[in-house]
């Protein structure tokens, strides 16, 4: 640009001065989708937002001679999807690719008029002239080929990694794989499930049965039916041929042996299949050109290529013979009578201002601040700066492309947009409409769609979108002598009755003779009602008694608690902790606790702010921590068994496994539920498991027995966890309670 921007024109340089030649006449192109073009770009592209002023020299000229047709003017339809309800909703893609499929079906139909390139004669056009360009086709591809094969219509989209994807190419590959080595388990059971040796699930489950461990091959050697034996002869047959045959000669020979033409030939779009599965013995035959040889080699190199994005288009006959699917970066340099122009609502990627450190080659490094103290991260002035000039060269080269794209057309240039509630975006863009477009107007638009849209919207032929926005036709619009089409369409209307939403019209049924009134179906009560208020999944905790847990079991509605309204700490001024929480910081330092350690208040307190500062505990919970309590543990005959038995000790053991319905309620029904739970801490004793649960509970000494029984259940749990768990005896449940410093055995 920096040379396009200084050097003068090449009639006004002297001799041996750099000098620019302006290559403005197209020989590509009818008049129609110049002025198309050129109308769009002069009123959004200019130095601010493009890097360039899209002034008379830039502006592209006619260079080719056309027949005259009064059907070739450029056209933009927009595809309104309302708000839709209900489970079944039309995506954006499905109604943009129907539209298309219909208006494609029309132009053939309708036998729509193009110059022959030999003849020089208008004739009807044909499914390959015409081609959609997307940004990016891929995640799209699947939705616009259902539609154009719903209508009869061929679909060629550029096969690329939708040729290797394809089911025949995907088979034989594998197939090569195992030839290659067996030992791969999944390229083999893909060839074993494939079409071509037809195994099933049932037969796959009998050979792995055979050998749990190990390669499945190893399993399929041990297989003895029929079956799979015929597989291993065929796989030996091949897999002799490979050392002495080419990569060429062995896929030769694979075709013949298996059938593969005619088994892949025989499913859907078969000729298509079969040109694949040709078109991947040329691919072998490039290979073997290139000078290098062998089926290793060659599995090898293909594998690389496919994992780094590197592997070549295939192009076959069938693949040239239909509509074409592209993305417009791979349209550069090709031309196209017909170029619908779609996707032109996919917004701007973002990504790659999401980094922590932006990079521009002239302006530097644009870094966050990260600040440590507080713990938070903001953009410096230097970030802002590249920021704003990376988005901006962004959408500059969003702009390049658009002008690809939109010069690809020879003779038709049909753009299409659809949009979600799109009466809201474009009233937004009807106030930033202007000829030309501020530049700050361009650089908030969203996506390509909103660019085309915003000069447009001052055209009279434009009227539609403005009612649209709900501005009425008054007014002067700009128009020259080259019109436009522009529509709005209701996106639903393009899609099948089965891919409607929930809420489309429906027929009424038929009025059918009054049934007689079952009485007897009022008062049917489900048998299994107790099943459905019991929960699938428990924790060890709910099975103490809180009420929580007795609602669950007795089927019944609690009373609602009423809660006393108060402050919020933060503005009360309190920072002290609650009874649960004082309860959750003690569990807290109970997990990380040095059993060995002196029972001594200094030596916990140590322990305490050790945990504080590896910000285990926070500092109100470190201050409310009962040490006390701690120590009273640590001199207690729990704490010397635990010691004594500290190669066995684990803390805070997770657990989760099914049980019977029938453990936990009188239900009679077979069916299991999910308990899970933590263990506070259990270890061995004498080739038995002690259990001990530790409890912060405010009580008095005479309240320890009622508590207990309160956390037997809890304690039953654990305890038949880590039995089917650890496959050993518990002996002793016991429950440490911190507020009076004794146990209880269960």
């Amino acid at each position: 640009m920096q040379h396009y921007n200084t050097w003068p024109p090449l009639e006004d340089a002297e001799e041996h001065d750099s000098a620019k030649l302006l290559l403005s006449r197209n020989f590509r192109s009818r008049k129609e989708v110049l002025d198309a073009t050129n109308f769009i770009f002069c009123n959004i592209l200019s130095e601010e937002m493009g890097e360039l002023d899209y002034g008379a020299d830039e502006m592209l000229r006619l260079g080719a001679n056309y027949v005259e047709s009064s059907a070739c003017g450029a056209e933009f339809h927009l595809l309104d999807l309302p708000t839709q309800t209900g489970e079944q909703r039309v995506r954006a893609s499905e109604a943009e690719a129907a539209f298309v499929a219909d208006y494609i079906s029309d132009m053939i139909t309708s036998e729509f008029p193009i110059q022959d390139d030999k003849t020089k004669e208008l004739r009807p056009v044909r499914e390959e002239d015409i081609v959609i360009l997307m940004r990016s086709p891929s995640t799209r591809l699947l939705d616009y080929r259902r539609a154009l094969e719903a209508r009869g219509l061929h679909c060629a989209a550029d096969a690329g990694e939708d040729f290797f994807a394809s089911m025949e190419i995907a088979v034989l590959f594998a197939l090569l794989q195992v030839i290659d080595n067996p030992r791969q388990d999944v390229p083999l059971i893909a060839v074993l499930r494939s079409p071509l040796f037809g195994f099933t699930p049932d037969e796959l489950a009998a050979i792995r049965a055979r050998q749990r461990t190990g390669d499945f091959y190893d399993a399929l050697l041990l297989s003895e039916d029929i079956h799979s034996r015929e597989f291993l002869d065929t796989l030996d047959a091949l897999r002799n041929s490979a050392a002495h045959l080419s990569v060429r000669e062995l896929l030769s020979e694979i075709y013949r042996r298996c059938n593969v033409l005619g088994i892949f030939g025989a499913m859907r779009r078969g000729a298509e299949r079969k040109e694949n599965l040709l078109a991947f013995l040329e691919l072998s035959e490039d290979y073997a050109r290139s000078g290098r040889q062998g089926l290793f080699d060659f599995v090898r190199t293909l594998r690389e290529q496919l994992a780094e994005g590197e592997a070549g288009s295939m192009q076959t006959a069938h693949a040239s013979s239909g509509v074409r699917i592209m993305s417009i970066h791979k349209s550069k340099g090709l031309e196209f009578p017909v170029v619908i122009l779609s996707d032109l609502a996919r917004r701007f990627s973002n990504m790659d201002f999401l980094s922590s450190v932006l990079v521009h080659p002239q302006l530097g490094l644009g870094p966050v601040c990260v600040d440590t103290q507080r713990h938070i991260q903001y953009p410096t002035v230097a970030r802002q700066a590249l920021e704003r000039t990376l988005r901006r060269e962004a959408k500059a080269e969003e702009l390049r492309v658009l002008y690809v794209a939109m010069t690809r057309a020879k003779e038709k240039l049909v753009m299409v947009h659809t949009q979600a509630n799109a009466k809201s975006r474009v009233a937004d863009l009807l106030a930033l409409s202007d000829c030309p477009v501020l530049p700050e107007a361009v650089d908030s638009g969203k996506c390509m769609g909103d660019w085309i849209m915003l000069p447009l919207l001052q055209r009279s032929e434009a009227a539609s979108l403005r009612e649209l926005a709900g501005q009425s036709g008054e007014g002067s619009f700009y128009a020259d002598e080259t019109p436009w089409t522009v529509r709005v369409h209701d996106g639903l209307s393009f899609v099948t009755p089965q891919q409607r939403p929930d809420d489309a019209p429906v027929d009424a049924a038929p009025p059918k003779d009054e049934l007689p009134v079952d009485f007897a179906a009022l008062s049917y009560r489900y048998p299994y009602a107790g099943q459905t208020a019991f929960p699938a999944k428990l924790t060890a905790t709910q099975l103490k008694g809180r009420a929580l847990d007795e609602e669950i079991s007795e089927n019944a509605t609690l009373p609602p608690r009423l809660r006393s309204l108060y402050k919020p700490k933060f503005l009360a001024g309190e920072t002290t902790l609650t009874g649960a929480e004082r309860g959750t910081a003690l569990h807290l330092v109970m997990q990380d606790l040095d059993f060995f350690c002196e029972a001594s208040e200094q030596s916990v307190r140590e322990q305490v702010e050790k945990l504080r500062a590896q910000r285990k505990l926070t500092d109100e919970q470190a201050s409310a921590v009962d040490v006390r309590a701690i120590v009273r543990f640590l001199r207690s005959d729990l704490a010397a068994r635990i010691r004594k038995n500290a190669q066995t000790v684990r803390r805070e053991y997770r657990f989760s496994l099914l049980r019977p319905v029938r453990d936990f309620a009188t239900l009679d029904a077979d069916d299991a539920v999910l308990l899970q739970g933590v263990v506070d801490c259990f270890f061995e004793e004498n080739g038995e498991l002690v259990v001990v649960d530790f409890k912060t509970d405010r009580i008095g000494r005479t309240q320890i027995e009622e508590r207990a029984e309160h956390y037997r259940p809890q304690l039953e749990a654990y305890s038949m966890a880590l039995m089917r768990v650890m496959g050993k005896k518990v002996r002793e449940k016991v429950l440490y309670f911190f507020s009076v410093g004794e146990e209880k055995v269960l």
